[in-house]
C-alpha cells in the first residue's frame, strides 16, 4: 500500500511532459472595401486570396460579409502554404442578398508581404449595376 502511494505521489510530483504544436506562422491580410455610392439594399461581400497556379487562378482563403452599407473591413489571416505558389490576387465581390448575380467586383494583385498596410479594394459596379441577373 506504501509503495502504491509512494508510486502515485511521484507520479504526481513528477508530472507529464509536453511539447507545443508548433503553427506555421501567419501573415495577416487587412484592408478596407468600398463602393461609390450608397447601397440601395443589403448584400454580400466576398473577400478571397487567389493564388495563380500552374496559369490558373485558385482560391485558397475567403470570407463573406452580410452588409447594408460600405465601408467594410476585413481581415483574412494566411499561412505559408497558402501563399507558397504563383502570385497572389485579392478579389472582392457584391451581390444583393435576393440574388446570385455579381453587381460589382474588383480584382488587384498583393505582394506576398503585406506589412501592417492596409489594403484597399475599390469595388467596381457593373455596366447593368443594380439589375445585373
Amino acid at each position: 500500500m506504501r509503495g502504491l502511494l509512494a508510486l502515485m505521489l511521484s507520479a504526481m510530483l513528477a508530472g507529464c511532459v509536453t511539447t507545443p504544436e508548433l503553427k506555421p506562422s501567419q501573415q495577416q491580410l487587412k484592408g478596407e472595401v468600398h463602393f461609390p455610392q450608397a447601397l440601395p439594399r443589403p448584400a454580400t461581400v466576398e473577400v478571397a486570396v487567389l493564388s495563380v497556379i500552374g496559369g490558373r487562378p485558385l482560391q485558397v482563403a475567403a470570407t463573406r460579409y452580410e452588409v447594408t452599407m460600405l465601408p467594410l473591413l476585413f481581415d483574412l489571416r494566411l499561412t505559408p502554404l497558402q501563399l507558397a505558389e504563383g502570385e497572389i490576387y485579392l478579389r472582392a465581390r457584391l451581390r444583393f442578398m435576393d440574388g446570385s448575380a455579381v453587381q460589382a467586383m474588383s480584382q488587384q494583385k498583393v505582394f506576398k508581404i503585406f506589412n501592417d498596410k492596409k489594403m484597399v479594394i475599390q469595388l467596381q459596379p457593373k455596366s447593368c449595376y443594380p439589375q445585373c441577373q
